[in-house]
């Protein structure tokens, strides 16, 4: 570990500390790479940046939020594609002294606004253009309805009035006046994520220490040695994708290869070139990974505990089990079962941190509690125990012989699309708007869990969707089939 400290009693670390200790450390090593198939989804080569390269770009970044008049802890959104960009921008948000809120990629202009009418959000950042969407104009659209929003960045040879270029961070030496706060800077918000939940989105917000325990829940559990290389198919737009992806790869100092979720074959080229990484998978399809070429071990996220039955275990596999933005919990053990009571990684170390806390509530769910856990204050994160476990909503029995909590199904309102959720009142909401004759149901679906399906006599239903800035998962269940093909 990088560290000269132990993080887990250090205090005062924040993400920034992690990255400038690396970049001192190994100024010239790799330490970010873009996915090699960069070039067919979105504008511009793939970037390999050393350490010393790659902090140059997020002082850069962060001087310009600086210069545009946003103040500390201003709230700054960023929707991006598994690439250098997001890892920049993120990084560059926290060194400004701000809060960075990822977005999920496929969300469009309503689920946006939804999201941040009430965080008072300050930027908009993301691509010009990804797979073909204009991104910039999302963005245009998004804002228009948040009063609080004064700039929009992109990415890309944007060609839009109003939005601000942002390509020119990694050609600038610009620097940064270091931010000062009073307290520990460890406790100040740095990253919010957002929930989907029946009735709509809300925020997670977590300060430094939190997004720490998370990360290092994930990173000692899973043994990563020091200089790691990992190659992530994870976006960091989510708790898990931040615990799974971006700390693990600033807590050993290593190299990360972002590698773009929707091209399978891409991934599997990209792994060929690597010796002894760690690849960051979606867990329905991560054991096909294992043991492959390149690959010394595989981080499988699961976004859907109760999908963990009868999975066969493998000893260079780590199961990282998400219960959406309230916590996770990482474990050898392909399973959907859960320790009641403390949580401590590594588990079988006599020097294991307690990571969380879980129990059953008194209404047969999940609750879970501990320094992961984000609890809100008026002007800082708390650090210390929440009073009550938060509830997660997964339902739960506990097996009395062997003192665990057994995850027995979803959490009730919401399906889970690949690695997004939708509420069921929702869906149907989208159907009444498109005539009486229109339908939408989520079918079962081996490796997204579920997919969704529409009918409609209404040949225009998919285009007036898209049109209407909706979840392109939704339009697209509305596209023509055949029979078979339902």
């Amino acid at each position: 570990m990088i560290l000269h400290s132990d993080p887990a009693n250090d205090s005062r670390i924040t993400l920034d500390d992690l990255f400038r200790r690396a970049a001192g450390k190994s100024p010239d090593a790799v330490a970010l790479a873009d996915p090699p198939n960069r070039p067919a989804f979105m504008h511009g080569v793939a970037r390999t940046l050393t350490y010393a390269q790659l902090d140059r770009a997020i002082s850069a970044f962060a001087a310009r939020l600086r210069d545009l008049g946003l103040s500390t802890d201003s709230v700054v959104a960023l929707q991006l594609p598994n690439v250098v960009e997001s890892i920049v921008a993120t990084l560059g948000v926290l060194r400004a002294g701000l809060i960075a809120m990822p977005l999920p990629l496929l969300w469009r202009a309503q689920d946006i606004g939804l999201a941040l009418e009430a965080t008072g959000v300050r930027m908009l950042i993301t691509a010009d253009r990804i797979g073909g969407e204009n991104y910039s104009a999302t963005a245009l659209q998004a804002a228009a309805h948040l009063f609080s929003v004064r700039h929009i960045g992109v990415f890309g040879p944007t060609t839009i009035d109003g939005v601000i270029p942002l390509d020119d961070v990694f050609s600038s030496n610009a620097t940064l006046t270091p931010v000062m706060r009073d307290g520990n800077p460890a406790l100040h918000a740095a990253i919010m994520t957002c929930d989907t939940a029946p009735g709509g989105s809300r925020p997670a917000i977590r300060n430094h220490q939190q997004l720490m325990a998370a990360g290092l829940a994930v990173f000692l559990e899973s043994g990563l040695a020091d200089g790691a290389a990992l190659v992530s198919a994870i976006p960091i737009s989510s708790l898990a994708g931040l615990a799974s992806t971006l700390l693990p790869w600033l807590l050993s100092g290593g190299s990360l290869a972002l590698a773009y979720p929707f091209d399978p074959m891409a991934f599997v080229s990209q792994c060929t070139a690597l010796t002894d990484a760690t690849a960051v998978l979606p867990g329905p399809s991560a054991h096909r990974f294992a043991g492959f070429a390149g690959i010394a071990s595989v981080i499988a996220l699961w976004r859907q505990p109760e999908r963990m039955a009868d999975i066969a275990e493998l000893p260079q596999m780590l199961h990282v089990i998400s219960f959406r933005e309230a916590g996770l919990i990482a474990s050898k053990s392909a399973s959907r079962v859960v320790p009641n009571g403390i949580v401590r990684a590594p588990r079988d170390s006599p020097a294991a941190i307690a990571v969380l806390e879980a129990t059953r509530t008194a209404k047969g769910t999940l609750g879970l509690r501990g320094a992961m856990v984000p609890v809100e204050s008026e002007n800082e994160v708390s650090s210390a125990l929440p009073d009550l476990f938060v509830d997660t909503g997964y339902p739960c029995r506990l097996d009395v012989e062997t003192n665990t909590l057994v995850v027995t199904g979803p959490r009730p309102g919401l399906i889970c699309v690949g690695g997004y959720f939708f509420s069921r009142s929702d869906l149907d909401t989208f159907a009444v708007k498109l005539g009486k004759d229109a339908t939408l149901v989520a079918l079962p679906d081996a490796l997204l869990g579920y997919r969704l399906v529409g009918r409609t006599t209404d040949p225009a239903a998919r285009a007036v969707l898209s049109e209407a800035s909706i979840n392109p998962l939704i339009a697209d269940a509305f596209r023509p089939r055949t029979r078979a093909a339902v």
